[in-house]
């Protein structure tokens, strides 16, 4: 009799715990969800999957209720069935968490079921600051997805719920540079001792990332125009200017030409794909590799937690090699030469290396020499078109009329180099007779030899005569 009497004590106070748990009943009071760290421009919706009746949060105790939307879902053996167990006590079916079972999954299925089905949100807000908060929630049991990528969230108001966003996509860079003769952005290009090389960055912003701080290095050959450097959105297509306020350029900096880095509060404002373009140019120097490995210009972005791939461009400038000869190939010394471009202009070079007879295109503030051969290397050109015009001739060899052409010939489809050999050939002729010369000595002595051998002879045969008479 007393153990029944017990049992029944226990029951009873059972019963009475479940009907005052925590003290709290849902109807009528109001939740809040709270997402810190939201990125901007990215949208977050909620879904309540289980309704919360009444809590006592000091002693963990719950009871969660199927929301009509979901209650397919959830009674589902192979879909919510599979994370969720349900109770029946007293004709009321409750639901608690299956030991073990895995939260991740059960997210991935409630929101493809929520898409194949059409279910809809509580509500959903678009992040107009890293926080975001929605209010005047019905308690439950809430499924949060955002559109930044496939990780979700789940979390019970009671009556406040709190999430910290963990989704992130990792921002990207990209690096091109303009070929000159085309207009046209790519990883090559070849330029001329001097020219202005314009290249641009591209950046394609993450998704929970911050510290943005883009890295630039160039090769000996190339001198930053530090004062080119500009940062733009682009919008439509179209290149919109970024304040200066939004990023600061720093050209002192240990092993890199320069770095840009970006305020967060601008990089958290940009949707996530969102193009940042850093545009400036550079000098082709009189330092620039010719053919070979070329001159190289390196970009990486970091930024917190992370470092991009590190993107390349090449800038190449050849050489061509002149030889003066004879009409017979061989080489004859003592001419010289000026360089034009296709358009006329003359193309000052300097005597780099005089035992080898190299000369380089001048830089600024450089003065330039006359190309003087036998042979010699002319480097520093872009592929392209040329024109050599001859000052000087060598002694006893007709001086060239006109210009000759000379076609500088760039890098190969296989990476190797065109040998560009040019031979400007100039005439000579003999030296013809002259009056009074050994010409005509000879042909006077040898009629005088005639003369007096006939002489001699009429002699002879008149005394030959008179002898006989």
């Amino acid at each position: 009799m007393k153990k029944i009497k017990k049992t029944l004590s226990l029951l009873l106070l059972l019963v009475l715990s479940l009907a005052q748990v925590g003290n709290v009943k849902a109807d009528g009071t109001k939740g809040t969800i709270t997402i810190n760290n939201a990125i901007v421009n990215e949208t977050y919706s909620i879904y309540r999957i289980l309704d919360l009746e009444t809590y006592d949060a000091q002693n963990n105790h719950y009871i969660y209720r199927a929301n009509s939307k979901w209650e397919a879902f959830i009674n589902d053996a192979n879909k919510g069935g599979k994370y969720l167990e349900a109770k029946n006590e007293n004709g009321n079916t409750y639901y608690v968490w299956k030991e073990n079972a895995d939260q991740v999954e059960f997210t991935k299925e409630a929101i493809a079921y929520a898409k194949a089905n059409s279910i809809e949100t509580e509500a959903s807000k678009k992040a107009t600051s890293t926080t975001v908060q929605f209010t005047e929630l019905d308690l439950g049991y809430y499924l949060v997805s955002s559109s930044v990528g496939s990780l979700l969230h789940l979390t019970t108001t009671n009556p406040n719920g709190e999430i910290n966003e963990k989704n992130t996509i990792k921002p990207e860079v990209d690096k091109e540079v303009k070929e000159n003769s085309t207009g046209v952005y790519g990883k090559e290009n070849d330029a001329t001792i001097g020219d202005t090389v314009e290249f641009k960055s591209t950046i394609t912003t993450g998704a929970g990332f911050k510290d943005y701080v883009l890295y630039d290095k160039m090769s000996t050959g190339l001198t930053l125009n530090s004062d080119s450097i500009k940062a733009y959105v682009i919008d439509n297509n179209d290149e919109v200017a970024i304040d200066k306020q939004y990023y600061t350029v720093n050209t002192n900096v240990d092993g890199y030409t320069f770095t840009v880095t970006f305020d967060n509060e601008f990089i958290a404002k940009q949707p996530r794909n969102t193009k940042i373009v850093v545009k400036y140019t550079a000098t082709l120097n009189e330092n620039a590799t010719i053919e070979g490995n070329g001159n190289t210009n390196e970009t990486h972005l970091e930024y917190d937690n992370g470092t991009t791939e590190t993107k390349t461009t090449t800038t190449y400038t050849y050489k061509f090699n002149l030889k003066k000869t004879d009409a017979d190939e061989n080489e004859i010394e003592g001419a010289e030469f000026k360089l034009y471009d296709k358009d006329n202009k003359e193309i000052l070079v300097v005597l780099e290396n005089e035992a080898n007879s190299i000369y380089r295109v001048a830089v600024a503030g450089e003065t330039g020499v006359t190309i003087k051969v036998g042979h010699a290397t002319i480097k520093g050109l872009d592929a392209g078109t040329y024109y050599l015009e001859e000052i000087v001739s060598p002694e006893g060899y007709n001086k060239l009329t006109s210009k000759q052409e000379v076609e500088v010939k760039g890098k190969n489809n296989d990476n190797s180099f065109h040998i560009n050999d040019i031979s400007v050939v100039n005439y000579t002729g003999s030296l013809l007779p002259e009056t009074g010369g050994i010409g005509t000595m000879l042909f006077i002595t040898f009629g005088l030899i005639l003369i007096l051998g006939f002489g001699l002879l009429l002699v002879t045969k008149l005394r030959a005569y008179k002898a006989n008479i």
